[in-house]
């Protein structure tokens, strides 16, 4: 029986993969608001950033554009970037809340991170 004011939700989504020979723990759960995932190397939850879906322009319906605002930690391009490229493999319509830790923020790797997380979301 559902207690009263909770919803039910999804468990989370949760793995741990090797990626490079580097441990990488990935963590995905919906709410009712917003969509959130955890990608960790360091066992923590690292820089805090949230991701929106900007308003399509009149005439522009088919470009997509995003909005990346550190919330907590680290606030520099490649956060920012990473963070986009983690909530548009998630494909979700609402905003994504994102903590990551990383090692490495090359690009093989945060391109393997976004092929994990498409995997994890598929379960």
């Amino acid at each position: 029986m559902e207690e009263k004011g909770r919803s039910s939700l999804a468990e989370p989504s949760q793995m741990r993969v090797d990626i490079n020979g580097i441990s990488t723990n990935l963590l995905c759960q919906e709410f009712s608001d917003k969509y959130f995932i955890v990608v960790t190397q360091w066992r923590k939850l690292g820089t805090m950033t949230l991701v929106t879906e900007d308003s399509a322009l009149p005439g522009s319906e088919n470009i997509q554009t995003h909005t990346a605002q550190v919330l907590l930690g680290v606030d520099d391009n490649i956060t920012q970037v990473v963070a986009m490229c983690f909530a548009k493999t998630c494909q979700v319509k609402k905003p994504v809340l994102i903590t990551a830790a990383l090692k490495d923020t090359s690009k093989e790797m945060v391109q393997a991170i976004c092929q994990e997380l498409s995997k994890l979301q598929k379960r």
